[in-house]
């Protein structure tokens, strides 16, 4: 095996000094790591941009088919079941591939054309997977989504006033800042949720799991508190708003 002595010795008897062959080595050899990395860095770059005008056109497509559904078949009074289940199935197709972005995008455009009203929504989204779904300062007032996954959603500053959450797991949800009056909170799991400086008055909480939940200046009823604080867990408690 060769030595450190061996292979300076193998150096010292060529012509040129150590450091220059050094130099003629490593010179070469970066160029090509720069090389690499500017290539690989251009595909990356185009693979977004190739990502994002997909995810684009697809969302412009659902778009265009959602609104021509609701147009040509006025889903709100129409008989035909058949076309809330096209709707649904397209909805939830185009939801399990979109970005976060694009998914709040969706879900603000059937609260606004009241397709997932509560109590019966022309389009039935329960049971859905939206997970890490960012959904700060948005507008779903008295929709329904019962079942829905919602875990490490950033729900920072949303309206969701009257909403059917029954079962909805909200579990690590940013929910700061968040109004959720007269919601249904019924047996939903709201473990390890921020509700720092939000909203609950009169929402209904049977069953719901505050365990670790952070609560510190959430508005509730007196009767409310009485039930959250059953929890020892919590990380903060709320205040009543009596």
């Amino acid at each position: 095996m060769f030595n450190n002595t061996l292979i300076l010795g193998i150096f010292s008897s060529l012509d040129k000094p150590i450091w220059d062959w050094l130099e003629l080595l490593l010179i070469p050899l970066l160029l090509a790591l720069l090389g690499w990395f500017i290539t690989w860095k251009n595909n990356k770059n185009e693979r977004e941009i190739t990502k994002n005008k997909s995810l684009q056109e697809s969302f412009d497509s659902y778009l265009e088919f959602m609104s021509k559904l609701i147009l040509e078949n006025d889903m709100a009074n129409s008989d035909d079941h058949k076309v809330p289940i096209i709707a649904r199935a397209r909805t939830i197709n185009f939801l399990d591939s979109a970005d976060s972005e694009k998914r709040g995008l969706v879900l603000q455009f059937l609260a606004e054309t009241n397709l997932i009203c509560a109590p019966n929504p022309i389009i039935n989204l329960n049971g859905i997977n939206l997970n890490k779904t960012k959904l700060r300062n948005i507008r779903l007032e008295k929709i329904s989504l019962k079942g829905v996954h919602l875990k490490n959603c950033d729900f920072k500053g949303a309206n969701l006033k009257g909403s059917d959450f029954t079962s909805s797991n909200f579990e690590n949800c940013n929910l700061s800042n968040s109004n959720l009056e007269n919601s249904n909170l019924t047996y939903a799991d709201m473990e390890n949720v921020n509700l720092t400086n939000g909203n609950l008055v009169k929402a209904t909480i049977d069953g719901t799991n505050f365990k670790q939940a952070k609560m510190e200046n959430c508005l509730v009823t007196k009767t409310q508190f009485n039930i959250i604080i059953r929890e020892k867990s919590l990380k903060s408690k709320p205040k009543t708003n009596e």
